[in-house]
Order: structure tokens, then C-alpha cells, then sequence
């Protein structure tokens, strides 16, 4: 990236600048360049654009429940939720004026749900009836600002779901129960493009750049050419699609003792389509190779899993020991591709998922908690579509899934202190430990986080009654370095990473009444 001392790309001619490294290559300290070896720190932005996340949410819930008669029960759930949200940032994160973008976000959502549930034959028999309705309406503007231009991308969606489901428990004896559960879920998702050419980078609501070229001011370059500002990038009309699917859960545990129980479970899942919400340019249909007027789409991912496992207790229920082991399928997969500076969603094939962890609670009297875990997975891609494998960044099979490290472990420890006779002090103390993982499908190597560990301490002061308690913690004390996410454009002519690492060390206070 080349550096115009903050104040620009460089008047250029009409041929444009000239020719940069070639994506993901570095500019070896070159003078007034940006790239991998002018890193600046993990906690350091040297970015110009104005950065700014102010974010506003209420709601309100409400349960009600009443029990008709000895069988029968009936329970309504109703939410309502309101978010604003106003947020920039200079994504390129150097003094050279790259990528800038702002959001605008105004969101608004209702749900609803009723249940029927009750016990029959002679308790043997546990059943429930559900209805659910979910509605969300909004609207998302994120102007983008580069050098060939800015652009307003993002528009207004109106989405509404409704499922009703079933479950059911039969105690076939005092051991062994039987789990059916099914559930039927149709998704409406319905988006307005509000994407418009604002012109050249000067133009863009906050801008600090300059003209982009002196041959091309005031207008915007598309990679399918000059766009004048006003100019719709998409059509401003309604798209609409529809999604649907049948998911069914079956269970069956057997209690070998009262304190010994095995189970199996196998489990559907369904995750919605919907709309990609930003383009550079008007989009180009890959099988004809043609500008169209609409949006890409994405179509829902699915998940088959099974599990097997054990939950116990012992010692006069002062251990407590359960083991899972696991298996996960999913077909078309949603994978998120960068493609310059635009994120589009690809069902991109199948993925499997294999694992275990084991669990365990102890209580050696009643002052001590002591806690361990253990988790192992093994998560890869598997068969991937050629919109995927035919990518400019392609996701490989045998890539690994994000944020799946291989090993993971946690140990905890707590005591608790009379402190008189009115309140206990409770000094806890956490540590974990995080395998080696990745933050993106493709497997960038600079969203790489090697093995790290995590300690973690408190102390909690409780009122006996159960009215106050104070928390005084300490968060990351060995204050490690790592990565919790990030994204990456590095092998795309936009040839950019942004990383985002976890706190350092920090400590906190806090309060809590309990009213009831």
C-alpha cells in the first residue's frame, strides 16, 4: 500500500497508480509503503479514519403461565427488542488513507411463543406443543471509501419465522426413556439494496480523502467501469426468498443405578439463507458471465449430529463425572469468502466434526469447588463446491474449521470463608488452556493462533440472605497475547489482514441487589 502522508492517494493520471506487489507479497520496508513488516503492535491502530462504536439496546419480556388442569399447561413467552447502532473504522489500519468504512444499523424485533405441556399416563408420559413467531425489520447503510471511490452499500431487510414443534418423554420403566422431538421452521427473508455510487473518495459521507484521480474526480470506479454518483449499484426493490425445513431429535437414556446414566442422541439442525449485503459493483452471474440486477444469495446450511454419553455422581453426589463423545455432519455448508473488500456468503460443501469431553465437579466438602475439563476435537472441511475450490481465495479440503482447537482443558478451584455471621468471601481461581487454531476458513496464515493459556481470578462477597453480592475479578493476569478473530483479504488484490486480539490483563468490580 502506498503512502501519501495521510493526505490521499496521489494525483494519478488517467492509467491509474502504478503497479503495486502483487497480493499477499510484502513491500519489503520500501519508503512510504505499508505491509506485513511494518506491523505495528497487537494493541495499535495507526489508521487516520475516524473510529467510533456507540451501540444502543433495550427490550422487554414477559412469561406467563397457567396450569389449566393436572394435565395440562399452558405458557406464553413475548419478547421485544430495539437496537441503534453508529460505528467506523479505518480498516486498512495505517496513516495512508486505504479503506475506510461507517454502519448504520436500526433494528427492531418481536417474538412470540406458546406452549402446551402436560403428563399423562399416570405421569409416565411428559409431552409439549409449541407455536413460534419471530419478526425483526431494520436497515443496515455502510458507506465504504477507497481510493477508486466510495460507495453506500447495505439496504432494509423484513424477515419473519414461524415453526411449530413437538417433544415427548416416555418412561417405558423406572431405567429407560424414550426422547421424540420434530419441528418444522419456514424462514422469510426479504431485503431492500440501498447501494448507491457516491463518487470519488472525497465524496464519501466523513471522508478525509482526496480526489481519487485528477482524470476521474467525481467519479466513482467500479471493476465494471466508471459509475457516476447517485448512480444505483443495485435496483431499489424488494427481493424476496423463502426457506423451510423438518428437524427431528431422538433420545434414549437408561438409568443403570440412581446414580448412573447412559444416553444416545441424534439431532437435526437448520441454519436459514438469506442475502449478501455488499457489492463493488453490479454483480455478475457466473454461469453467463453477465451483469444482473440482483443480489447473491445464500441457501440454508444443515447439520446431522450424534452423541453418546455418560452422566454420573458419586461419593454421596460430591463427584460428579460425565463423558460425551460426538459426531457432527454438515452439508451445504455457509462459508464466508472475502472478495476484495466484500464478505459473500458460498454454501460451500460438507464439513465433519469428531470429538469428546469429559466433565467433572467436586465437592470435597461444602467450603471447597473444584472443576476440570477436557475437550478434544477433530474438525476439517470435507467435499466443497467449485464455487468454493474456483475461488481467488479458495477454501482447501483438509483446511481446518475456525475457532476449533484440537485439545482444549480448564481447572477451577474455589473456597468459601464465613466472614461473621452475616456474609462468605469466596476467592475463586480459573485456569485454561486454548490449542492451536485458525480464524478463517481459508486457513490465512496470518489469522493463526498458536496454543496460549488463560488465568483467571476472584473473590465474591455474599450476604447470607442472599441480597447483596460484590465481585472483585481479574481477567488474563499473565496478560497473553492472542488472536479471538480477524479477517483476511491478504491473496486478493485488496491485500489486507485485520486482526483483533483478546483483553490484556484487567481487573473489574461490580454489584449486584437481588430484589426477591
Amino acid at each position: 500500500m502506498i503512502n501519501n502522508g495521510g493526505l490521499g492517494p496521489p494525483a494519478f493520471g488517467a492509467g491509474g497508480p502504478p503497479s503495486l506487489p502483487p497480493p499477499g507479497v510484502g513491500t519489503g520496508g520500501a519508503a512510504g509503503c505499508y505491509g506485513p513488516d511494518t506491523f505495528a503492535g497487537e494493541y495499535i491502530s495507526e489508521g487516520t479514519f475516524p473510529v467510533k462504536s456507540d451501540l444502543d439496546v433495550w427490550g422487554v419480556s414477559g412469561e406467563l403461565t397457567w396450569d389449566v388442569n393436572e394435565w395440562l399447561s399452558i405458557k406464553s413467552i413475548t419478547g421485544y427488542r430495539e437496537m441503534e447502532m453508529e460505528s467506523s473504522r479505518d480498516g486498512d489500519n495505517t496513516p495512508a488513507n486505504i479503506f475506510a468504512t461507517r454502519d448504520m444499523y436500526d433494528h427492531e424485533q418481536i417474538s412470540q411463543e406458546l406452549q402446551f405441556s402436560g403428563q399423562l399416563m399416570d405421569e409416565r408420559l411428559q409431552w409439549l406443543v409449541g407455536l413460534y413467531y419471530f419478526q425483526e425489520e431494520g436497515s443496515n447503510i455502510n458507506p465504504v471509501i477507497l481510493p477508486v471511490g466510495s460507495l453506500q452499500s447495505g439496504g432494509f431487510y423484513d424477515n419473519d419465522s414461524y415453526a411449530a414443534f413437538f417433544q415427548s418423554t416416555y418412561s417405558v420403566n423406572d431405567q429407560l426413556d424414550l426422547t421424540f422431538g420434530i419441528r418444522y421452521t419456514e424462514d422469510t427473508k426479504r431485503y431492500m439494496p440501498d447501494q448507491i455510487a457516491l463518487g470519488d473518495a472525497s465524496q464519501g459521507p466523513g471522508s478525509i480523502f482526496g480526489p481519487t484521480w485528477t482524470n476521474f474526480t467525481g467519479i466513482y470506479l467500479s471493476s465494471t467501469g466508471p459509475m457516476l454518483p447517485g448512480e444505483r449499484i443495485l435496483p431499489f426493490q424488494e427481493f424476496k426468498k423463502k426457506f423451510d425445513d423438518v428437524n427431528v431429535l431422538a433420545n434414549i437414556a437408561y438409568n443403570w443405578t440412581d446414580e448412573l446414566m447412559t444416553y444416545f442422541t441424534y439431532s437435526e439442525g437448520f441454519k436459514t439463507g438469506g442475502f449478501d449485503q455488499r457489492f463493488a459493483a453490479p454483480p455478475i452471474d457466473p454461469v453467463t458471465g453477465a451483469l444482473t440486477n440482483a443480489p447473491s444469495t445464500f441457501d440454508p446450511e444443515t447439520v446431522k449430529s450424534f452423541e453418546i454419553g455418560v452422566k454420573s455422581q458419586w461419593l454421596d453426589n460430591r463427584v460428579r463425572l460425565n463423558l460425551a463423545l460426538f459426531h457432527t455432519d454438515y452439508s451445504d455448508l455457509q462459508l464466508i469468502i472475502r472478495e476484495t473488500f466484500n464478505p459473500i456468503t458460498f454454501n460451500g460443501g460438507t464439513a465433519n466434526i469428531n470429538g469428546g469431553e469429559i466433565e467433572l465437579t467436586w465437592v470435597p466438602t461444602d467450603r471447597w469447588l473444584i472443576t476440570a475439563a477436557v475437550g478434544h476435537i477433530d474438525a476439517e472441511y470435507g467435499t466443497l463446491s467449485d464455487s468454493v475450490l474456483n475461488n481467488a481465495t479458495p477454501i482447501l479440503p483438509g483446511n481446518k474449521l475456525i475457532n476449533t482447537p484440537k485439545w482444549s482443558s480448564a481447572v477451577g478451584a474455589a473456597y468459601t470463608f464465613d466472614v461473621s455471621d452475616w456474609a462468605t468471601l469466596t476467592p475463586r481461581l480459573d485456569w485454561s488452556f486454548h490449542g492451536k487454531q485458525f480464524n478463517d476458513g481459508v486457513n490465512t496464515a496470518q489469522l493463526f493462533q498458536d496454543s496460549y493459556h488463560l488465568l483467571n481470578a476472584g473473590i465474591a462477597l455474599q450476604t447470607n440472605d442472599g441480597r447483596w453480592e460484590g465481585v472483585l475479578a481479574f481477567r488474563n493476569i499473565t496478560d497473553e497475547k492472542y488472536i479471538i478473530t480477524g479477517n483476511s483479504a491478504f491473496a486478493t488484490a485488496a491485500s489486507y489482514v485485520s486482526q483483533v486480539y483478546g483483553r490484556p490483563f484487567e481487573w473489574s468490580i461490580s454489584l449486584k441487589y437481588n430484589f426477591f
